[in-house]
Formats: structure tokens, C-alpha cells, sequence
């Protein structure tokens, strides 16, 4: 990633610490970091491109942990030690009138990390097809419903762990339902 790019990305997720993503503005961004509005512009289309990107990163973290053999439960689990980590930011994210946007990106991060959990780990016969994309849908729109109910109520620590330990059970017993696990991954 160029260096210009990266400065770009942290400064508006500093900025994220300080203020709700729709009182960002790209001169906000680029005065922060000491460019100039064209350099932003180089290298994103606008906010939202630069949000998306954002939110690649942190998939791609996800998916790495899938990669390595991670299991479900710890990839869910190193999703909300991130939000926790930056509670601040993910209540400014939510809370802007942009939150539609979020809901979307946060919704196409979990179906593409358990696409990639379920393409590694279970069978999916051509015939189940339908079946792999209703569930994907399902588990995507329980997540981010959920995701932001915890946000919205404070992102208690000790419910995060009771959410994510509801979120594995449900979502691999709907799994273990639909598919059949591969043997030896």
C-alpha cells in the first residue's frame, strides 16, 4: 500500500475518534494530514471508498485467521476485540446519518469471511447451492443486526463474549444442518 494511502486511512480512522463519520469532510481529512485535497483524491474516489477500504483491511484480517486455521469462534472473536478496542469509533460510525452504509459493508465483511469458512471447511454440493447463499444471507443480516444492537447498547465486555459464544453456536449448528464438514481441513 503507498504510504500517502496508509496516512490517509489512519488519519481518518483518528478522526473517527473525535467525530461522527458525516462531520468528517474530505478537507477535514486532508488538513489532518498535512495534503492537500487532490492527493486524497489520487488515491480514493471519496469517503465512502476510503470506508470500504477500511473495511477490506479488517476482512482481510479475518481471513487470514481462516488461512491459518483459526477457527470460527476465534475470527468472530478477534471482530468484536476490534470494536472494543475502538468503541468510540464504531458509535461514531453507526450514529451517523451514513449508518445504511455501515450496516452494508459491515453485512459484506461477516458473509465474506463465512463464505470463506464455509468453503473451507464444509461441502457444498452443487444442489445446495441455494441453500449455501440463503444461509449465508441469514447468518449476515443476524450478525449485523445484532452487531449493532451491541454497539447501539454499549458494547458491554461481558456481553461480548455471551454474543460471540451465541453467535458460533447458532451459526455452526446451522452450518453442521446444511452441510457436511470435510474431513481432516
Amino acid at each position: 500500500m503507498h504510504d500517502t494511502e496508509e496516512v490517509l486511512l489512519k488519519g481518518f480512522f483518528d478522526l473517527l475518534d473525535e467525530k461522527t463519520m458525516d462531520k468528517i469532510t474530505i478537507q477535514d481529512l486532508a488538513d489532518y494530514c498535512h495534503v492537500n485535497r487532490n492527493t486524497f483524491y489520487y488515491h480514493f474516489d471519496n469517503i465512502y471508498d476510503l470506508l470500504e477500504k477500511l473495511f477490506l483491511r479488517q476482512t482481510q484480517a479475518a481471513l487470514s485467521y481462516i488461512e491459518e486455521g483459526e477457527s470460527f469462534e476465534n475470527c468472530m472473536r478477534a471482530i468484536i476485540d476490534f470494536v472494543l478496542c475502538n468503541q468510540n469509533r464504531a458509535r461514531h460510525m453507526i450514529s451517523s446519518s451514513h449508518d445504511e452504509r455501515m450496516t452494508t459493508l459491515l453485512g459484506d465483511s461477516f458473509y465474506t469471511i463465512v463464505k470463506a469458512y464455509l468453503e473451507k471447511y464444509y461441502i457444498i454440493e452443487e444442489d445446495e447451492k441455494d441453500n449455501e447463499e440463503f444461509l449465508l444471507n441469514f447468518c449476515r443480516f443476524a450478525f449485523v443486526g445484532m452487531m449493532m444492537q451491541w454497539i447501539e447498547d454499549g458494547m458491554d465486555e461481558d456481553a461480548s463474549s455471551q454474543f460471540v459464544d451465541q453467535l458460533v453456536r447458532y451459526t455452526g449448528s446451522n452450518l453442521d444442518i446444511a452441510f457436511k464438514q470435510r474431513e481432516n481441513v
